[in-house]
């Protein structure tokens, strides 16, 4: 009899439920390496690299690390069972956070009785005992919450320091739609940084990556500059982007650099409005038309 129920449709309803929550944390196995490789950027700097590549390296690194530190942070829950069941209640760990050396994490998940929308916290502290402390929320909907973003997930670096000791600040969100296709990353009070808004759309090996950021780029000014970029590559890696900066201590000004890129990360052609950088290459070279 134990046998038996223990294999029956009672037991399967349980695993069945327990992989209805496991499937609205993020399970995105993407790769977001830059496509052309490692750029290197030789001395003397012309200007041309510092307005031409290593923005959109840096934003998909950006998108990277919030990406693996979720992955991170959520994995065991997709491995274990969870440690306590309800009909609308999941609860895994506490479990240990490696990024994190003897620190613990707890992760309580709940739905609304339709099941339709599901709700997603994070809980850290210094013992596996507590005291608790929310550190991120989330959530993951059937129907799109924005555009065709079904799941985000926020991170609070202030409340997870204080529950760990590690020193942090700033916070940040990451949404993305079913499969991953498009990610939203946004940032806030990090470094030099005041905010930043980073949507990424893969499609068939390339990417286009549009960036919307307020920081402070001489990192000794007074007032954050706004910072917008514009890139696209396809699957070799060969890409076109344009970045306009303007505002904060650059008062009236503004520059617009445009640039393109082959497939190894070689600069093909570089120009900017106000001659920061060293005008470079022949835009005819350019792959793709503008982003």
């Amino acid at each position: 009899m134990a046998l038996t129920a223990c294999g029956g449709d009672l037991s399967n309803a349980v695993f069945v439920e327990d992989a209805a929550f496991r499937a609205a944390l993020p399970q995105l196995d993407l790769s977001l390496a830059w496509p052309g490789g490692e750029v290197i950027v030789e001395e003397p700097i012309t200007g041309a690299e510092l307005l031409a590549l290593p923005p959109t390296q840096d934003g998909l690194q950006e998108l990277s690390a919030a990406l693996d530190l979720l992955q991170l942070t959520v994995s065991p829950a997709l491995s274990l069972s969870p440690s306590e069941r309800g009909e609308d209640y999941r609860v895994w760990g506490p479990y240990p956070f490696d990024e994190a050396p003897g620190s613990f994490i707890r992760l309580e998940m709940s739905r609304t009785r339709d099941r339709a929308l599901y709700s997603v916290a994070l809980q850290a502290a210094a013992t596996s005992l507590g005291p608790w402390t929310e550190f991120s929320v989330g959530l993951w909907s059937e129907e799109p919450l924005d555009d065709d973003l079904i799941g985000e997930l926020g991170w609070d670096w202030g409340a997870f320091g204080a529950a760990t000791g590690i020193s942090a600040e700033g916070h940040f969100t990451l949404a993305w739609s079913e499969g991953g296709e498009h990610l939203r990353l946004t940032l806030a009070e990090i470094g030099g940084l005041e905010s930043a808004t980073l949507n990424l759309a893969l499609a068939e090996g390339g990417g286009a990556l549009t960036t919307e950021a307020r920081v402070d780029l001489d990192d000794a000014g007074a007032l954050p500059e706004s910072l917008t970029l514009r890139s696209a590559w396809d699957s070799a890696g060969a890409g076109r982007g344009a970045l306009r900066v303007s505002g904060g201590d650059l008062g009236l000004i503004s520059n617009t650099a445009e640039h393109c890129w082959a497939a190894d990360g070689a600069l093909l052609w570089f120009s900017d409005e106000e001659g920061w950088g060293t005008t470079s290459g022949d835009e005819l070279a350019c792959l793709l038309p503008p982003p």
